[in-house]
Protein backbone atom coordinates (compact mmCIF):
# COMPACT_ATOMS: atom_id res chain seq x y z
CA UNK A 1 0.00 0.00 0.00
CA UNK A 2 2.85 2.20 0.78
CA UNK A 3 4.11 2.22 -3.25
CA UNK A 4 0.57 3.98 -4.01
CA UNK A 5 0.10 6.31 -0.62
CA UNK A 6 -2.87 3.75 0.77
CA UNK A 7 -3.06 2.76 3.71
CA UNK A 8 -4.55 -0.84 4.18
CA UNK A 9 -7.05 -1.32 7.31
CA UNK A 10 -7.04 -5.27 8.07
CA UNK A 11 -10.36 -6.74 8.96
CA UNK A 12 -12.00 -3.79 7.18
CA UNK A 13 -14.15 -4.94 3.87
CA UNK A 14 -15.37 -2.08 1.99
CA UNK A 15 -17.71 -1.69 -1.17
CA UNK A 16 -17.55 1.67 -3.15
CA UNK A 17 -21.06 2.73 -4.07
CA UNK A 18 -21.95 4.55 -6.87
CA UNK A 19 -23.05 8.01 -4.90
CA UNK A 20 -23.73 9.99 -8.23
CA UNK A 21 -27.47 8.26 -8.50
CA UNK A 22 -29.89 10.27 -7.66
CA UNK A 23 -31.92 9.07 -4.88
CA UNK A 24 -35.12 11.05 -5.17
CA UNK A 25 -36.46 11.96 -8.39
CA UNK A 26 -39.64 14.59 -9.79
CA UNK A 27 -39.24 16.27 -6.52
CA UNK A 28 -41.38 19.56 -5.70
CA UNK A 29 -40.55 22.48 -4.04
CA UNK A 30 -42.15 21.66 -0.87
CA UNK A 31 -40.41 22.01 2.15
CA UNK A 32 -38.95 18.29 3.72
CA UNK A 33 -41.88 19.11 7.02
CA UNK A 34 -44.76 17.74 4.49
CA UNK A 35 -46.38 14.55 4.76
CA UNK A 36 -44.45 11.88 3.76
CA UNK A 37 -45.38 8.83 2.62
CA UNK A 38 -44.06 5.05 2.87
CA UNK A 39 -44.22 2.47 0.35
CA UNK A 40 -43.70 -1.10 1.29
CA UNK A 41 -43.08 -3.88 -0.55
CA UNK A 42 -42.93 -7.17 -0.70
CA UNK A 43 -41.33 -8.87 -3.39
CA UNK A 44 -40.47 -12.66 -4.52
CA UNK A 45 -36.55 -12.36 -3.29
CA UNK A 46 -34.37 -9.47 -3.11
CA UNK A 47 -32.52 -8.79 -7.16
CA UNK A 48 -34.10 -6.20 -9.10
CA UNK A 49 -33.70 -7.86 -11.55
CA UNK A 50 -35.11 -11.54 -11.48
CA UNK A 51 -37.27 -10.96 -8.83
CA UNK A 52 -40.87 -9.27 -8.72
CA UNK A 53 -42.82 -7.44 -6.91
CA UNK A 54 -45.76 -9.06 -5.50
CA UNK A 55 -47.52 -6.55 -3.59
CA UNK A 56 -47.62 -2.39 -3.00
CA UNK A 57 -48.69 -0.49 0.36
CA UNK A 58 -48.36 2.98 1.13
CA UNK A 59 -48.91 4.42 4.51
CA UNK A 60 -48.60 8.09 5.00
CA UNK A 61 -46.67 9.32 8.34
CA UNK A 62 -48.15 11.98 10.16
CA UNK A 63 -46.05 13.60 13.51
CA UNK A 64 -48.25 15.22 16.05
CA UNK A 65 -47.99 16.59 19.26
CA UNK A 66 -47.93 14.28 22.19
CA UNK A 67 -50.94 15.77 23.32
CA UNK A 68 -53.10 14.47 20.45
CA UNK A 69 -51.02 11.17 20.18
CA UNK A 70 -52.74 10.74 23.94
CA UNK A 71 -55.82 11.61 22.39
CA UNK A 72 -55.71 8.73 20.01
CA UNK A 73 -54.60 6.35 22.34
CA UNK A 74 -56.84 6.89 25.12
CA UNK A 75 -60.26 8.37 23.71
CA UNK A 76 -62.35 7.57 20.72
CA UNK A 77 -62.26 10.72 18.68
CA UNK A 78 -63.40 11.56 15.09
CA UNK A 79 -61.46 12.85 12.65
CA UNK A 80 -62.88 15.15 10.08
CA UNK A 81 -64.02 14.66 6.56
CA UNK A 82 -60.83 16.05 4.82
CA UNK A 83 -58.67 13.71 6.88
CA UNK A 84 -60.24 11.01 5.70
CA UNK A 85 -60.22 11.94 1.87
CA UNK A 86 -56.33 12.43 2.68
CA UNK A 87 -55.69 8.93 3.71
CA UNK A 88 -58.66 7.03 1.64
CA UNK A 89 -55.85 6.04 -0.84
CA UNK A 90 -54.35 3.83 1.64
CA UNK A 91 -57.43 2.37 2.79
CA UNK A 92 -57.59 5.38 5.42
CA UNK A 93 -54.73 3.64 7.49
CA UNK A 94 -52.00 5.96 8.38
CA UNK A 95 -49.45 6.26 11.04
CA UNK A 96 -48.98 8.75 13.75
CA UNK A 97 -46.21 9.52 15.47
CA UNK A 98 -44.00 11.67 18.19
CA UNK A 99 -40.36 12.06 18.57
CA UNK A 100 -40.35 8.79 20.77
CA UNK A 101 -43.10 6.45 19.99
CA UNK A 102 -45.64 5.61 17.03
CA UNK A 103 -48.73 3.82 15.85
CA UNK A 104 -50.53 2.56 13.12
CA UNK A 105 -54.55 3.28 12.63
CA UNK A 106 -57.17 2.45 10.75
CA UNK A 107 -60.38 4.75 10.78
CA UNK A 108 -63.76 4.03 9.42
CA UNK A 109 -65.50 6.21 6.77
CA UNK A 110 -66.97 8.12 9.10
CA UNK A 111 -63.68 9.07 11.08
CA UNK A 112 -63.90 7.31 13.31
CA UNK A 113 -60.90 4.84 15.23
CA UNK A 114 -61.68 1.38 13.67
CA UNK A 115 -58.44 -0.53 14.58
CA UNK A 116 -54.99 0.59 16.30
CA UNK A 117 -51.77 -1.88 15.98
CA UNK A 118 -48.38 -1.07 17.76
CA UNK A 119 -45.32 -1.55 14.96
CA UNK A 120 -42.62 -4.01 15.05
CA UNK A 121 -39.19 -2.63 16.75
CA UNK A 122 -37.27 -2.45 13.38
CA UNK A 123 -40.28 -0.74 11.76
CA UNK A 124 -41.06 1.99 14.81
CA UNK A 125 -37.12 3.00 14.53
CA UNK A 126 -37.49 3.60 10.85
CA UNK A 127 -40.02 5.95 10.85
CA UNK A 128 -38.86 7.52 14.24
CA UNK A 129 -35.72 8.42 12.86
CA UNK A 130 -37.28 9.87 9.45
CA UNK A 131 -39.81 11.88 10.85
CA UNK A 132 -37.33 13.42 13.79
CA UNK A 133 -37.18 16.59 11.97
CA UNK A 134 -40.36 16.63 10.48
CA UNK A 135 -42.70 19.51 11.67
CA UNK A 136 -45.91 18.44 13.48
CA UNK A 137 -49.30 17.88 11.98
CA UNK A 138 -52.20 19.87 13.42
CA UNK A 139 -54.96 17.05 13.39
CA UNK A 140 -58.34 18.36 13.29
CA UNK A 141 -60.77 15.95 15.58
CA UNK A 142 -63.45 15.55 18.56
CA UNK A 143 -64.02 13.34 20.79
CA UNK A 144 -66.72 11.14 21.14
CA UNK A 145 -68.85 10.12 24.21
CA UNK A 146 -67.84 6.47 24.42
CA UNK A 147 -64.64 4.12 24.52
CA UNK A 148 -63.91 1.00 22.81
CA UNK A 149 -61.22 -1.23 24.14
CA UNK A 150 -58.04 -1.44 21.83
CA UNK A 151 -55.58 -4.54 21.04
CA UNK A 152 -52.17 -3.33 20.80
CA UNK A 153 -50.44 -6.36 19.42
CA UNK A 154 -48.16 -5.60 16.38
CA UNK A 155 -49.56 -6.55 13.12
CA UNK A 156 -47.52 -9.74 12.75
CA UNK A 157 -48.93 -10.63 16.42
CA UNK A 158 -52.81 -10.04 14.27
CA UNK A 159 -51.61 -12.05 11.56
CA UNK A 160 -50.46 -14.99 13.65
CA UNK A 161 -54.11 -14.85 15.72
CA UNK A 162 -56.13 -14.52 12.55
CA UNK A 163 -54.22 -17.64 11.10
CA UNK A 164 -54.94 -19.63 14.61
CA UNK A 165 -58.46 -19.31 14.04
CA UNK A 166 -59.04 -19.23 10.66
CA UNK A 167 -57.19 -23.03 10.77
CA UNK A 168 -58.78 -23.73 13.82
CA UNK A 169 -62.23 -23.07 12.18
CA UNK A 170 -61.32 -25.18 9.16
CA UNK A 171 -60.94 -28.20 11.45
CA UNK A 172 -63.50 -27.58 14.16
CA UNK A 173 -65.36 -30.69 12.74
CA UNK A 174 -62.01 -32.73 13.29
CA UNK A 175 -62.50 -33.68 17.14
CA UNK A 176 -58.73 -35.40 17.35
CA UNK A 177 -56.77 -32.06 16.21
CA UNK A 178 -59.45 -30.07 18.16
CA UNK A 179 -58.83 -31.98 21.22
CA UNK A 180 -54.81 -31.71 20.57
CA UNK A 181 -54.75 -28.20 20.10
CA UNK A 182 -57.61 -27.63 23.13
CA UNK A 183 -55.00 -29.28 25.47
CA UNK A 184 -51.79 -27.75 24.18
CA UNK A 185 -53.37 -24.34 24.49
CA UNK A 186 -55.15 -24.99 28.09
CA UNK A 187 -52.64 -27.37 29.70
CA UNK A 188 -55.12 -30.28 30.27
CA UNK A 189 -57.86 -31.88 29.17
CA UNK A 190 -61.48 -31.15 28.95
CA UNK A 191 -64.74 -33.25 28.48
CA UNK A 192 -66.38 -29.90 27.29
CA UNK A 193 -68.35 -30.35 24.51
CA UNK A 194 -67.44 -26.77 23.82
CA UNK A 195 -63.76 -26.82 22.96
CA UNK A 196 -64.07 -24.78 19.83
CA UNK A 197 -65.54 -21.91 20.94
CA UNK A 198 -63.58 -21.65 24.06
CA UNK A 199 -60.41 -21.84 21.90
CA UNK A 200 -61.48 -19.35 19.30
CA UNK A 201 -62.61 -17.30 22.39
CA UNK A 202 -59.26 -17.90 24.30
CA UNK A 203 -56.80 -17.13 21.15
CA UNK A 204 -58.43 -13.62 20.31
CA UNK A 205 -57.25 -12.10 23.34
CA UNK A 206 -54.09 -10.29 24.01
CA UNK A 207 -51.07 -12.00 22.41
CA UNK A 208 -48.83 -13.74 24.67
CA UNK A 209 -46.58 -16.92 24.30
CA UNK A 210 -48.79 -19.16 23.62
CA UNK A 211 -49.74 -18.02 20.17
CA UNK A 212 -46.20 -18.44 18.80
CA UNK A 213 -46.11 -21.93 20.28
CA UNK A 214 -49.86 -23.14 19.10
CA UNK A 215 -48.15 -21.37 15.74
CA UNK A 216 -45.95 -23.74 15.47
CA UNK A 217 -47.46 -26.48 15.97
CA UNK A 218 -50.10 -25.64 13.05
CA UNK A 219 -47.13 -25.35 11.04
CA UNK A 220 -45.43 -29.50 12.40
CA UNK A 221 -48.68 -30.47 11.45
CA UNK A 222 -49.01 -29.61 8.10
CA UNK A 223 -45.56 -29.98 7.06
Amino acid sequence: GKSNNIKILYGVEGYLVEDNAPVIKNANDESLSQTFVVFDLETTGFSNKNDKITVIKKVPIFKVNDDTYSELLNFNIKVNKSFIEKIELSNNICIFCTNIDSICIKFNIDGEIDKISKLDLLEEKDILDSMISKQKYKLNYRKISYKTTYSYNTREENRIINSLVEYIELKKDNKEIIDYLYYEWFNKNSNNKNKYEKLVESIKNEYNIKHQKLYEIIELINS
